[in-house]
């Protein structure tokens, strides 16, 4: 399981715990957030790799809507262009050029 470095509510260190020792923010949940992220990343990946673009982008979908990074939006618009849904594909483009102020 992926840990966070530092607390989010009160940003003090972290060590292996899922309660923050400052703040005593319950952090479970999003450690489970972050490992579900990561398994549809993964699931996406592989559904690819097999030629399952639909299983893939409903993958690469939950993988974004857990973690919205340039990373997710790029395998959405993978997914997305591969099942002919290319104004999303174009879309989640332009935000990830628009976001890392790449221009055009």
């Amino acid at each position: 399981m992926e840990m966070m470095e530092n607390c989010p509510v009160c940003n003090t260190k972290l060590t292996d715990q899922t309660v923050c020792r400052r703040c005593k923010a319950d952090l479970g949940k999003l450690i489970r957030m972050g490992e579900d992220a990561r398994i549809h990343e993964e699931k996406a990946r592989k559904a690819f790799e097999e030629n399952r673009y639909h299983d893939m982008y409903y993958h690469a979908r939950r993988y974004r809507s857990v973690r919205s990074t340039p990373e997710s939006s790029r395998l959405l618009a993978s997914a997305a262009m591969l099942i002919g849904k290319i104004d999303l594909a174009y879309t989640l483009w332009r935000q990830c050029q628009v976001n890392a102020d790449v221009p055009v």
